[in-house]
């Protein structure tokens, strides 16, 4: 019990040296513990929020070039709004945690929260076009298509 280095301070056995260059099976499950191909929570719910600003400013640019058009007066605020309403929704979700893990693997019983800060990021920039006096400017028929391909 005073010793410094006990012989048998691991309840592991110790097995036989394996050849030169061949791990044992402890260590062949402890090296792939440390492997470089997985990712970290973090990275994953990270490379999600990119992902996620990807699919909506293509859904929304997509239906802005179909519906609308490039060749309108407002040819720079469709873009604008798309990419300020793509990134503060994923801000959104992140308060209402729907990028934690436990969520990212019950997607439906989060339902609810994603359609709230999609709603709601929506609803700041009707309130915003109507206070400013532009919502007769933009297309009602691509803000509800956004609406209904983004969420």
């Amino acid at each position: 019990m005073n010793e410094i280095d006990p012989p048998h301070r691991f309840s592991v056995p110790a097995e036989k040296p394996a050849e030169s260059g061949v791990l044992n099976s402890m260590a062949t499950q402890i090296a792939s513990q440390y492997r470089r191909d997985t990712m970290s929570p973090v990275m994953v719910s990270g490379v999600l929020r990119l992902f996620e600003i990807g699919l909506l400013l293509v859904s929304g640019l997509v239906l802005f070039a179909f519906h609308v058009g490039t060749a309108t007066d407002l040819a720079w605020h469709y873009p604008a709004i798309i990419a300020a309403a793509s990134v503060i929704t994923v801000v959104s979700l992140d308060i209402a945690d729907c990028y934690q893990i436990a969520a990212l693997m019950r997607p439906v019983s989060n339902l609810g929260r994603i359609l709230a800060a999609w709603a709601g990021t929506l609803t700041l920039f009707v309130l915003a076009g109507f206070f400013l006096k532009i919502s007769g400017d933009f297309s009602r028929l691509w803000f509800g298509g956004w609406f209904a391909a983004g969420f």
